[in-house]
């Protein structure tokens, strides 16, 4: 039995000991200039969410790092991407996903940023807790307390899973297609906070009391945190409808 951590946590743990390493003068940044790298996330029935993590004390809520090791950590880290899914295939179906649905889910993602992939993956090579897991030619590292798939496969960007690293590097890495449209994920990437859902079927009841029979037209939906000069933290959003 896997031992169940939030993800973000998780993908703390995994830079803590880069973040020690003094070989780190080379700076990297993520590899995705021309289009966000959650771009290809938001296949139907997955839910979207991206964090800019340069500015974690801006963040509201439980978003707020009071940590002071933990917001270390996350200095190395510019974004932090997740997709949510329904291994079971359930969330296909016509209805709205209630918050407490969320627990079942598997995801994956990414986090980019001052990610060095040589000694990331050379530090969890030799580190007895992650398991080195070999699927043909791709490689990558396990820890089953964690219940966590990692891989750095360029400088910049550090792949995860809770269940199937695969999932992450064949759509958001090796044969990724985009699904969110540029002029939304711009928005999202501007913004400290993103979510996005590409089908009415993955829509997350959040207390908005939107009816359910406008959820059914729903194309598509962005919420984002933004902070504005004169208001402070805002709450914006676009919705999409079916033509």
């Amino acid at each position: 039995m896997r031992c169940t951590i939030p993800g973000t946590w998780k993908v703390a743990l995994l830079l803590g000991a880069a973040v020690t390493m003094v070989l780190t003068s080379c700076v990297h940044r993520s590899p995705f200039v021309e289009e966000q790298y959650f771009q290809a996330m938001g296949a139907p029935g997955e839910i979207v969410v991206t964090v800019d993590t340069r500015a974690p004390e801006k963040l509201p809520g439980s978003f707020s790092v009071q940590d002071s090791s933990f917001a270390t950590l996350l200095s190395r880290i510019d974004r932090l991407s997740v997709s949510l899914y329904d291994p079971s295939g359930l969330a296909e179906s016509d209805g709205v996903v209630q918050a407490d649905e969320l627990a079942t889910y598997e995801y994956y993602g990414g986090a980019e940023g001052n990610i060095p992939a040589f000694l990331t993956n050379s530090m969890l090579l030799w580190d007895d807790a992650w398991e080195k897991i070999e699927e043909g030619k791709i490689r990558y590292y396990r820890n089953e307390w964690l219940g966590l798939d990692v891989y750095a496969p360029k400088n910049g960007l550090l792949l995860f899973a809770s269940d199937n690293y695969m999932k992450a590097y064949e759509t958001t890495y090796k044969n990724r297609t985009t699904r969110i449209p540029t002029a939304l994920a711009d928005r999202m990437a501007k913004s400290l906070f993103g979510f996005y859902v590409g089908s009415p079927k993955a829509i997350m009841e959040i207390g908005l009391a939107i009816p359910q029979s406008v959820l059914a037209q729903t194309d598509s939906m962005v919420l984002v945190i933004e902070e504005q000069e004169q208001k402070g933290m805002t709450l914006g959003g676009i919705v999409t409808m079916k033509s």
